[in-house]
């Protein structure tokens, strides 16, 4: 026999519009007592895909699909300049993908698990985005590799309501720009109740130097019910663990949860105290020279009443009732500030050291 080994995934299920469920456990319906016919597509565990480059458009077009698990895949395109950009391109567009439970994908070790080692230049742009109705999304161990393009990269999912990125992103260079803009929107994800509220955490990601942050969650959390109380109310986080890298800085944070002309964010937490500090970059031959600039930061944010430095590091994510800074965050190499807590009509005290500390910094309105 040969080893045969693929080097495309292109379109491999695409538009295979009956399909609920992509994963490595067989999954049946309660009727099929004997287990005699596995619902959906099961992958093997042991599927070799360290020579596929190719992934666009391989769950794509599938608008009902309800769930895509490949945790069970052992390295998943792991190879450089892997492109798994429109990935799941015109799939979860259907209301009815949340039949019978919420819709998610979770994926792990993939497109660059370990940290500049492997996967150097992997394109996740665009993988999720559009995924009008898809609710969860976990990722562990991806796109760690240096250069990772993740811009855009669960842009307008507008029914997302929990989710989870643990050691993502952590090369240098990452692009993150706009990576969830335009998720959680009003009128698609579902309003808080007193038994569920939408999270949105994120562990080590994009903190491994030089990453752009910029509008990466512009246009979100448009849901009035998202501010709650303060045991009620939805919340991001953003953390560092494991994998934090000591000393590390982002290019730019500008517009990141900016709102937008016509519209508000209600997140009634805005955890930052794991964002590193902002610094000039410094990446040799980016085609892109970004200025250390945090304008628009906050620009529409109507959830919150306060910004501060205060919050321990024992504090729990979900009781953080405000935007939160780390004790200590730098300030001293913005240049640009201007519009960063403009038009949050609730915010009513700024506590914050050293925004000032540049004399050049641009604080204008």
């Amino acid at each position: 026999p040969y080893n045969f080994r693929v080097t495309s995934l292109y379109q491999m299920l695409y538009r295979a519009s009956s399909v609920r469920y992509i994963g490595t456990e067989a999954v049946y319906a309660d009727t099929d007592t004997n287990k005699e016919h596995p619902m959906g597509v099961v992958l093997p565990r042991d599927m070799d895909t360290s020579s596929v480059f190719d992934a666009t458009f391989a769950f794509g077009g599938i608008p009902a699909l309800n769930t895509v698990d490949l945790t069970g895949i052992t390295g998943f395109m792991n190879s450089n300049n892997a492109n798994l950009s429109y990935m799941f391109q015109g799939s979860f567009t259907d209301a009815s993908c949340n039949d019978g439970q919420n819709s998610s994908v979770k994926m792990a070790n993939a497109a660059g698990s370990v940290r500049a080692s492997v996967g150097t230049g992997a394109d996740l742009s665009y993988m999720l985005a559009g995924c009008t109705y898809l609710r969860e999304v976990e990722m562990t161990n991806v796109a760690n590799g240096n250069a990772a393009y993740l811009h855009y990269m669960l842009s307008d999912c507008k029914s997302l309501e929990h989710l989870k990125l643990d050691n993502v992103g952590m090369g240098t260079d990452t692009r993150l720009s706009s990576m969830a803009e335009g998720i959680a929107q009003k009128g698609f994800v579902r309003p808080n109740t007193s038994a569920r509220s939408a999270t949105y955490e994120l562990v080590d990601v994009g903190s491994g130097g030089g990453s752009r942050m910029e509008s990466m969650f512009a246009r979100a959390f448009t849901e009035p019910t998202f501010r709650g109380t303060d045991s009620l109310g939805s919340y991001i986080s953003i953390a560092t663990g494991a994998n934090a890298v000591d000393g590390a800085t982002i290019a730019t944070a500008e517009h990141m949860f900016d709102a937008g002309k016509d519209s508000y964010n209600y997140l009634g937490g805005i955890d930052l105290r794991g964002l590193p500090n902002v610094a000039p970059n410094s990446v040799t031959g980016d085609e892109y020279a970004y200025a250390p600039s945090l304008s628009y930061l906050f620009y529409g944010c109507a959830g919150v009443t306060e910004a501060n430095q205060k919050q321990g590091v024992n504090v729990s994510p979900e009781d953080i009732s405000c935007i939160a800074f780390a004790p200590g965050w730098y300030f001293g190499s913005v240049t640009d500030e201007s519009w960063m807590f403009a038009n949050c009509p609730n915010l009513k005290k700024v506590d914050v050291m050293d925004v000032c500390h540049n004399a050049a910094v641009n604080m204008s309105y």
